[in-house]
Order: C-alpha cells, then sequence, then structure tokens
C-alpha cells in the first residue's frame, strides 16, 4: 500500500458527504504508483466543472457533470 496520514476532527462519521477533486496531474502521480485505472472503475469521473460567481457577495454557482466510464 500507499503510506497515508488521514486528520479527521470528527470523533464520528457525519451524515453530509465529502467530494475529492482529482485534476489532470494528480491523475498522472496515481497512473505512475498503479493505481490510477482501479480509480477510475469504480468512482464516478469529472468530465466538466463550470464555476461563477453570483451578483451575490456570500453565493456561487457551481455546474459538475459527472459519468460512470
Amino acid at each position: 500500500g500507499i503510506p497515508s496520514l488521514v486528520l479527521e476532527s470528527s470523533d464520528t462519521l457525519r451524515v453530509t458527504g465529502f467530494a475529492l477533486s482529482i485534476w489532470q496531474n494528480a491523475w498522472k502521480a496515481l497512473d505512475a504508483v498503479g493505481v490510477g485505472d482501479i480509480l477510475r472503475r469504480q468512482h464516478l469521473q469529472l468530465n466538466g466543472y463550470i464555476h461563477a460567481l453570483t451578483p451575490f457577495k456570500l453565493s456561487s454557482l457551481s455546474i459538475i457533470h459527472f459519468s460512470l466510464n
């Protein structure tokens, strides 16, 4: 395996979710250590991302497209 350290501030699991976006260079690194293809087969793929600020100071809009390829 790959040595890793996971830091979590909660004592219990929460209902809220978590998303990890991995960009192109990160996928190249995962491919280099031999786990890229495994992860691609097991998880949703992000095919596009549009982020636009709204007229309101504290809000924004994100549109994300996923596929199972």
